[in-house]
C-alpha cells in the first residue's frame, strides 16, 4: 500500500511540475505528453534535454512499483529532481 501511496504521490508531483514547466514555455498554447512535444515541437536543446530527462523519471516512476527493493533510492531520487526543478522554475 506504502508503496502505490509514493507511486501516486510521484504521479501528481510529476505532472504539476510538468505543467508548470509548460505554462512558463509554452503559455496560452494546448500542453501535449512529454513523448509528443519531443516528437513534434521546435524546442531549444535546453528544453529537449528537460523533456528526455522528465520522460526518463516519469518512466523510472512507472517502473516504481515492480521494483521494491530499489524503492527507497527511486523514492528519493525522484523526489530531488522533483524538489530541484522546482526550485529552478521560480
Amino acid at each position: 500500500m506504502g508503496e502505490a501511496m509514493n507511486h501516486d504521490k510521484n504521479v501528481d508531483a510529476l505532472s504539476d511540475l510538468y505543467k508548470k514547466w509548460g505554462d512558463k514555455r509554452f503559455p496560452g498554447k494546448e500542453l501535449l505528453s512529454a513523448d509528443e512535444m519531443l516528437l513534434i515541437a521546435k524546442l531549444s536543446k535546453k528544453q529537449r534535454l528537460w523533456l528526455e530527462l522528465f520522460s526518463e523519471m516519469w518512466t523510472m516512476n512507472s517502473d516504481y512499483l515492480f521494483y521494491s527493493e530499489d524503492d527507497n533510492v527511486l523514492n528519493d531520487l525522484i523526489s530531488k529532481y522533483i524538489a530541484k526543478e522546482m526550485g529552478d522554475l521560480k
